[in-house]
């Protein structure tokens, strides 16, 4: 622990009087000042330090402590040039144009007190989620395979690369024809759109792994699912979770086409409507939102994601 102010004025006073006492210069003041600003920095970090294990609500190293405060104070200097950038914006276009970000702000906090607003938003975060899950569950174990067993990507790979530059989002109205009007057809689009960008890189990844730790492996007498477990795996998740991450502002994006139309929930449909009715706020309150929910995901992801070596070593 730091020392409290009191007690610091006190050691303060006592150090310079020592040093002006002993120092025949300007040398030992400046290293009595520099211990003083030492003792200052110290107490503000401890008190930072416990600051930020309440807000987190677990024991933080000084490094993690110094880390989450420079995301925060990251997303804050940027939420706060958005915002300035937004008002700027607003002023020059006329607030029927752009509303005035506090505006919005205040709407939004008022749509969160509605049950309407939570059914959107629950519809758009269930379809999203499940999405990557299903694009995850299939994609990666599908990559591995095609980057380890040459037959299977020898078949496979050439109907892969021919359909993964096709713009998945112009198949909906195929998907609402023959799955219905409801979540799946919108949960199958979303998947396959974020499972081709998850199974290309897995793919490469696997493919990309240097032979001879396969060959050192199977010398030390490893069977199949073992190397899959601690060598395949292991060694294709960094850049599977990269993908991951990336596919899921692309997720975001195919889910507001999907809920456009031929449907009366979710956050896409709100945004949708209520350009219809020319309600502008209701609009940016949706637009603002299904932002938030990307944003959710994508740190969920980032600061979520399993270490490599401790899925090897598990």
């Amino acid at each position: 622990m730091g020392l409290n102010r009191e007690e610091l004025r006190k050691s303060a006073r006592e150090w310079v009087k020592e040093s002006m006492r002993t120092g025949k210069d300007a040398e030992g003041l400046a290293r009595s000042m520099q211990s003083i600003v030492h003792r200052i920095s110290w107490v503000r970090d401890d008190q930072l330090h416990q600051g930020v294990e309440t807000i987190m609500g677990t024991k933080l190293s000084k490094e993690q402590t110094f880390f989450w405060m420079e995301e925060i104070a990251g997303y804050l200097l940027a939420l706060a040039a958005l915002l300035a950038i937004w008002q700027l914006g607003s002023l020059a276009l006329g607030e029927f144009l752009l509303p005035r970000p506090l505006d919005v702000l205040a709407y939004f906090g008022e749509a969160l007190t509605t049950g309407a607003f939570w059914q959107h938003a629950g519809a758009s975060a269930w379809r999203v989620l499940s999405a990557m899950s299903l694009a995850w569950l299939a994609a990666f174990p599908l990559g591995l395979i095609l980057g380890h067993v040459r037959s299977v990507d020898n078949m496979l790979s050439p109907m892969v690369f021919l359909t993964y530059p096709l713009p998945k989002i112009v198949l909906l109205p195929l998907f609402l024809t023959l799955f219905g009007l409801g979540d799946l057809p919108r949960v199958l689009l979303i998947a396959l759109t974020t499972g081709y960008q998850i199974l290309v890189v897995t793919r490469a990844s696997a493919q990309g792994l240097d032979k001879k730790y396969l060959d050192s492996f199977r010398s030390l007498g490893g069977t199949p699912l073992q190397m899959l477990r601690h060598v395949l795996i292991p060694a294709a998740l960094p850049d599977a979770m990269t993908a991951l991450k990336i596919a899921s502002g692309t997720a975001v994006a195919v889910l507001f086409m999907a809920e456009s139309f031929a449907t009366r929930r979710g956050l896409g449909f709100l945004i949708m409507d209520a350009w219809g009715r020319g309600d502008q706020l209701e609009m940016f309150t949706g637009i603002l939102a299904m932002s938030l929910l990307g944003v959710a995901l994508y740190d969920c992801l980032l600061y979520t994601s399993p270490s490599p070596r401790d899925l090897s070593t598990s």
